[in-house]
């Protein structure tokens, strides 16, 4: 048994006639893939889009509400100086003072809110922009 030792070489190749198909489909469905890919990527393109043109005509709004909001504290500010005439004049009661000077304080309270929407709606279009935040 010692004496007999064998000894084998091998070489075995393996050519592959027919795998079901399988690398077709794989290069099918990469493709699909790419092109789901580029669709999505145009999805979020229009999507992007949509909300840098939705922030701009909220600025353009937030715009005019606060030049609306300046007008209405300026005639507010000319009410109140004509209600303490009145008021110092003995025309006018404690109560219509009150209300008058009620209108003034809500709307100085308007436009501080509307001046810093303005300003917030501003900085946001900036952001798109691609520019720094600044306060």
């Amino acid at each position: 048994m010692e004496d007999n030792f064998s000894q084998e070489i091998g070489l075995q190749l393996a050519i592959p006639l027919f795998n079901r198909f399988s690398t077709r489909n794989t290069i099918r469905k990469a493709k699909l893939n790419i092109e789901n890919n580029e669709l999505a990527l145009e999805k979020e393109k229009i999507t992007l889009y949509n909300e840098i043109q939705q922030a701009y005509y909220n600025a353009l709004n937030a715009r005019a509400k606060y030049e609306s909001c300046r007008t209405a504290r300026a005639c507010a500010q000319e009410a109140f100086e004509m209600m303490t005439v009145k008021y110092e004049c003995g025309k006018a009661i404690i109560t219509e003072f009150n209300e008058s000077k009620n209108r003034l304080l809500k709307s100085i309270s308007d436009l501080i809110q509307a001046k810093y929407d303005f300003i917030y709606k501003c900085q946001l279009l900036d952001f798109y922009r691609g520019k720094n935040l600044t306060l």
